[in-house]
Parts: structure tokens; C-alpha cells; sequence
């Protein structure tokens, strides 16, 4: 239900403030209280980006191409709607400026100066990752990690043998716990 939703996004909002990390998720018909939870949205039309950027800002980005938010209709809900020809609904004047197919709602998108901020933020976001490289400490963390017999070259931090070994030691006791289907095959 939509209290059991709230509450779980809710959790994964906390994890991710608290350790620093990005959470991707996609949701359909959220409520207004689980997408204010979020920083960011994208909006896609038929694998078309049609908007990625500050879930405060969305909504506008959609009024400004011409479209109409309905009285008492969430956010949420008018972005999917937007994506829709049959639920969307344009403003008296941009009937024919308003974008219609996926391909026009992403040129549309690319043309904005929304874009433009989010490019400016990602090469940003580049730069700080370049400067900071954290994958240099993850790379150090994995080899540290890693046994002495496996290939220190390759990806896995145990050889292929412990990787078998703790496969059947999983299906023994799988099978182990549930003696019936094994006595009565």
C-alpha cells in the first residue's frame, strides 16, 4: 500500500544520505510525499530522455513546452501523463508548438537550457570524480582483499575452487534441510 511505499522509499532515502551513495529507482503512479523524496528525475518517452534534472523544476519544464497540469493531479502523475497522447493535454496557443512524438519531446529537451545545466552539472561532477578518483581506493580495497593463490590480474577476490566449494557446500545444505524431497524422489 502507499504507507508501506512512502516508508520504504522513506529508508532508502536515509541509506543514502547517510552513505553518501546514489539510489536509482523507478516507480509508477508515486505519490507526491514518495517524489519529493528525490533529488532528480528522468523522464522517459520511449527510451527517449525527455527531462532529467531537479524533481522541483520538472513540473515547470513540462508548463513552459505547453502542457496543462490538471487541479489536484500530483506531479508524478502529470510527467507519466505527459508521455501519453491521450491523457495530456496542451495549452490554448502551443497547439502546434507543443512536442507530440518521443522524437520531438527529446529534440525539445535537447534545445532547452535545462539541458544545458544538467550537462554543466555532469562535467562538474567529471571533474570532481577525476580529481578525487575514488576508484583508485576501491581498486586498492579489492586487491587488498584478494588471496594469495588468485590471479592478481583478474576480477574475483577468490579462486575458482573456493567459488565451487561454496556452491556445493550451499546446494549439500539446501538438500540437507529439506530431507523429505530428498527421500521421496
Amino acid at each position: 500500500d502507499a504507507a508501506s511505499a512512502f516508508d520504504y522509499v522513506k529508508c532508502l532515502r536515509i541509506m543514502t544520505d547517510v552513505l553518501h551513495k546514489t539510489t536509482i529507482c523507478s516507480f509508477y503512479q508515486a505519490s507526491e510525499s514518495i517524489y519529493d523524496l528525490f533529488d532528480r528525475v528522468v523522464v522517459l518517452d520511449k527510451g527517449n530522455v525527455i527531462y532529467f534534472g531537479p524533481t522541483k523544476e520538472a513540473k515547470k519544464y513540462f508548463l513552459n513546452l505547453g502542457f496543462v497540469c490538471e487541479p489536484r493531479k500530483s506531479t508524478p502523475d502529470f510527467l507519466t501523463g505527459v508521455t501519453n497522447p491521450q491523457e495530456r493535454i496542451i495549452q490554448k496557443g502551443f497547439e502546434n508548438k507543443a512536442p507530440e512524438t518521443s522524437y520531438e519531446f527529446a529534440k525539445a529537451w535537447k534545445a532547452s537550457a535545462e539541458y544545458q545545466q544538467a550537462l554543466k552539472a555532469q562535467q562538474e561532477y567529471d571533474q570532481e570524480i577525476e580529481k578525487d578518483q575514488p576508484h583508485k581506493e576501491f581498486e586498492e580495497e579489492v586487491r587488498s582483499q584478494k588471496r594469495s593463490w588468485t590471479n592478481k590480474n583478474g576480477a574475483y577476490t577468490a579462486a575458482f575452487h573456493t567459488h565451487v566449494m561454496a556452491c556445493l557446500m550451499r546446494q549439500f545444505i539446501l538438500i540437507w534441510r529439506d530431507k523429505f524431497s530428498l527421500y521421496s524422489r
